[in-house]
């Protein structure tokens, strides 16, 4: 089983999923739009690929500066700690992910609306 332990200046935070089908994705991405200030963030997330669970580890707003460390090993260490996802969405959740599409494209509606694209 391989593993993610992410890193940075206060925390640490080893992820992976207890399956044979399983993907890890660590994700660190900015956006700037004209009207606003830019947006960094991090991501620490994986799939079940079995049950379609997703696992979400970190989702946060990261600092314009901030260090991080990422290693990917296998978990052939039995002393290994695997943290808990700070939350798991089933496929019994697909209200959940559809509610969250649909604030996604009211806000981007919103947007073009502001610009008089729409």
């Amino acid at each position: 089983m391989i593993y993610f332990k992410v890193q940075d200046q206060s925390t640490q935070t080893i992820a992976s999923i207890d399956n044979e089908n399983y993907s890890l994705t660590f994700l660190v991405s900015y956006m700037k739009r004209s009207n606003s200030d830019g947006i960094c963030q991090v991501h620490l997330s994986g799939t079940d690929l079995d049950t379609g669970a997703y696992h979400k580890w970190i989702s946060r707003e990261a600092k314009v500066g901030e260090v991080f460390s990422i290693e990917s090993n296998d978990k052939s260490d039995s002393t290994i700690k695997i943290d808990q996802p700070t939350e798991v969405i089933t496929n019994d959740d697909i209200d959940f992910v559809d509610q969250e599409k649909l604030k996604y494209y009211h806000n981007l509606k919103s947007e073009l609306e502001e610009k008089g694209l729409i």
